[in-house]
């Protein structure tokens, strides 16, 4: 099986660490932004990918996987596929990289998503679909007399996450999405339910 993107981008590609900024030859070039390998636009990594062994910039691996094309988990220069893509670990890699925007190009077809009450044509607006549904549930769970106290079983039963960059199928996935609806609850608590942060819930769920 293909290695997650966390796996592939964090842990394999930092197994050759000796090998970083060291390459082959001196004048090789990113086969992704054609530059020089020691003077790309802004600084990054110089490495080789595994399996195949092409050399890109960090960065622009990072770059090309946020692309809007059915090759962004395939090496440039041969085609291999290097990791089993995934949007919500996407979006986080890119975000932690510093390359937001991503692109967020049109759907297919455009819906109106009656949970968050909007016309969604591109994959930006679906984003923001699911997040203004996650904060509505957590309103609805917290101010009203609601059968489902579960945020994350009410998100479930709304078949959420819709949207390409919050998709999960992974593990990792999995707890990036459980991750982001947490940080979306402890900023609501702590501006509508002060009372609640000093009791021993509170600390256990800031302890995970």
């Amino acid at each position: 099986p293909l290695p997650t993107m966390f796996r592939y981008l964090d842990a394999l590609l930092l197994q050759c660490r000796h090998l970083h900024d060291k390459p082959p030859q001196p004048d090789l070039i990113c086969p992704i932004c054609s530059y020089a390998w020691d003077k790309p636009p802004i600084r990054s990594t110089f490495l080789p990918l595994t399996p195949c062994g092409h050399w890109v910039h960090y960065r622009c691996l990072i770059w090309r996987a946020s692309a809007n094309h059915s090759d962004r988990a395939r090496c440039l220069t041969c085609g291999v596929v290097l990791f089993e893509w995934e949007g919500i670990s996407m979006l986080t890699l890119a975000t932690r990289t510093g390359l937001l925007p991503i692109e967020n190009p049109a759907l297919q077809r455009n819906y109106f998503d009656n949970d968050a009450n909007m016309i969604v044509t591109n994959t930006r607006e679906a984003y923001e679909a699911d997040c203004a549904v996650i904060e509505n549930t957590i309103y609805t769970c917290f101010n009203e007399e609601y059968v489902r106290t579960d945020v994350l079983a009410e998100l479930h039963r709304r078949e959420r996450p819709r949207a390409m960059w919050l998709k999960y199928h992974t593990d990792e996935g999995l707890v990036l999405w459980e991750m982001l609806v947490s940080i979306k609850l402890k900023r609501f608590i702590e501006e509508n339910c002060g009372w609640v942060m000093g009791t021993d819930g509170w600390k256990q769920f800031e302890e995970g």
